[in-house]
């Protein structure tokens, strides 16, 4: 009975996605690599994460110095506002 099957699936973010395609986009891995991350989501929502599918280990190496960076945690300089800024100019799949 799939109306059974679909109960038992937790669905998160509350974004009604229903987990019916998958995407893909250039994002960060934990340690500050970019990746490209494969989500069972028809967006790139993160509770939908599956897995990293390629990693540009030659790109990373060339742009170990500007690589992803942590926005937010303990002694950062980055306040609220300059916060608010760039993820309002930043975009997702």
């Amino acid at each position: 009975n799939n109306n059974n099957n679909n109960e038992r699936h937790r669905h998160l973010s509350g974004s009604n996605d229903q987990n019916d395609g998958f995407a893909s986009t250039l994002g960060c891995s934990a340690n500050g690599d970019y990746i490209i991350g494969a989500f069972q989501s028809s967006s790139c929502d993160g509770n939908y994460f599956r897995e990293s599918i390629a990693t540009f280990d030659e790109y990373n190496a060339q742009h170990a110095s500007i690589g992803c960076r942590n926005i937010w945690k303990s002694g950062n300089e980055a306040t609220y506002d300059q916060i608010y800024s760039l993820l309002g100019n930043s975009w997702s799949c």
